[in-house]
């Protein structure tokens, strides 16, 4: 509510998109919000990078199942924005962020697309906090009507199935999901979120679709039956593309363990994993 009078305040609305998402990525910043329910903004220069990996394409349909401030889905439009916005009308600031993303090289089907299907995004942070400032995070980058839902993805309410081209998320990994409530096509040897969540991934991907998912390193190193069968899940039945390992600070202050992106695409099996 502080973030939503601040901005009501700067009259950014007669300021242009570029302008609108950058005073609100800054207000976010410093939102003391993070961090509550293992909760927390993934630093921007890292939702990039993972943007970048993966790729998205203006048909392609782009979810993120824990989205918090609905970093990664702005970060995603803004990416296919650039790949299709003429060289010349383009301009870079200190950071290497680009501006002018006018998407002039789209055409209206896809534009449409973008705006109307392209994106759906989901979390159930108590309250709505997170809802009420991820869409009005997507809506100051242009997504007129966000598709961002009050749901538990990992609930049995939650049955999508193969809807997905990407998923591009940093799930919550701290304490047990309720095990009462959790979707009966997931595991029932676990109840740690970690491992849910990817398994939940892989559910909701098509085949063919593609991911980029943050996780504790316990997910690559754990020796308990539920970690060795899904990482088996991912060699056997997917492929695993590639592990970028991260530093353990990179988190902090919101939490200190140490992280990795796991790159994969849904179906077919594993030849060779990159390693960063």
């Amino acid at each position: 509510i502080e973030a939503c009078k601040l901005i009501d305040q700067m009259d950014i609305a007669a300021q242009n998109q570029d302008i609108q998402g950058d005073l609100f990525e800054y207000l976010l910043s410093h939102l003391d919000q993070a961090g509550r329910n293992g909760q927390f903004r993934t630093p921007r220069h890292i939702i990039r990078l993972m943007v970048q990996m993966i790729d998205p394409k203006p048909n392609e349909r782009i979810g993120d199942l824990a989205a918090g401030t609905c970093g990664f889905p702005v970060n995603a439009y803004q990416h296919i924005l650039e790949q299709h916005t003429s060289r010349k009308l383009l301009t870079f600031d200190d950071e290497g962020l680009p501006h002018n993303l006018v998407g002039d090289l789209l055409e209206k089907k896809e534009r449409d697309f973008l705006q109307t299907e392209a994106f759906r995004a989901y979390d159930n942070d108590s309250g709505m906090t997170m809802l009420r400032i991820g869409s009005m995070n997507l809506m100051l980058h242009g997504i007129e009507a966000p598709r961002f839902f009050y749901m538990d993805t990992l609930s049995k309410e939650f049955n999508e199935s193969k809807e997905y081209d990407v998923i591009l998320m940093n799930p919550p990994f701290k304490g047990a999901v309720d095990k009462t409530d959790v979707n009966t096509t997931l595991p029932t040897d676990t109840t740690k979120s970690e491992l849910l969540f990817v398994h939940l991934i892989l559910r909701a991907l098509d085949s063919g679709g593609r991911c980029a998912v943050i996780v504790p390193d316990g997910v690559l190193f754990g020796s308990s039956r539920a970690h060795v069968s899904l990482r088996k899940k991912l060699l056997d039945e997917n492929r695993l593309d590639g592990v970028v390992s991260m530093p353990s600070g990179v988190f902090k202050p919101y939490a200190g363990v140490s992280t990795a992106i796991l790159l994969f695409t849904r179906g077919a099996t594993t030849d060779r994993i990159w390693f960063y």
